[in-house]
């Protein structure tokens, strides 16, 4: 929550505003802290109390074009930082969850991206780099965070047009080019084609 200075009157919409960015940069440094192993759990509470100071300022009715821009502006850094960094945590936890298996003798059989890779939910770290090398082995040119945001929508619009829960990705070559070819596996509808 944001206080009160000193003097006992409320802080001004600006001040607020400013306040809560300050709060965002130093939620921005202990996520940076947690992710070089100097903090052992992530800065979930302080994330919630500037998500909650956000909603607080969004609730204020007599807001200046100047202060609606303002709170725009901090609240997309946020989500942006809040995006990053859980898609980080996500990234995080697959790598120790795979660390996991391995440790425990359960190795994990390589992946052949000509045969297909199955993907039910959000395509794992593992799946996504190995159609991505396949893909770059080939001659393909794209970044690995373009690649695997490409794949999240490629399953998403899968799953909307569909109904299908699970998705086979796998390379082919057609005409001396590498396409990435999808197919719905369990496909509860198929579109009319018209």
């Amino acid at each position: 929550m944001i206080n009160p200075p000193e003097s006992g009157r409320p802080l001004s919409l600006e001040a607020r505003i400013e306040e809560v960015a300050a709060r965002i940069q130093r939620l921005q440094v202990a996520y940076r802290k947690f992710f070089a192993g100097a903090l052992e759990i992530p800065p979930d509470q302080d994330r919630d109390a500037i998500e909650r100071a956000l909603r607080a300022l969004r609730n204020v009715n007599q807001k200046s074009p100047v202060d609606r821009f303002k709170l725009a502006n901090l609240e997309a850094q946020f989500n942006s930082y809040r995006e990053m960094y859980g898609r980080r945590l996500r990234d995080l936890e697959d790598a120790r969850t795979q660390s996991a298996r391995t440790s425990l003798g359960a190795e994990a059989a390589p992946i052949d991206v000509e045969a297909g890779v199955v993907c039910s939910g959000r395509p794992t770290p593992d799946a996504v780099n190995a159609l991505y090398e396949g893909l770059a082995r080939r001659g393909g040119k794209v970044e690995l965070e373009t690649f695997r945001s490409y794949l999240d929508k490629q399953m998403a619009g899968i799953r909307k047009k569909t109904g299908a829960s699970t998705v086979q990705f796998r390379l082919v070559e057609e005409g001396g080019k590498v396409k990435l070819k999808a197919k719905p596996i369990g496909a509860r509808h198929r579109p009319d084609k018209t």
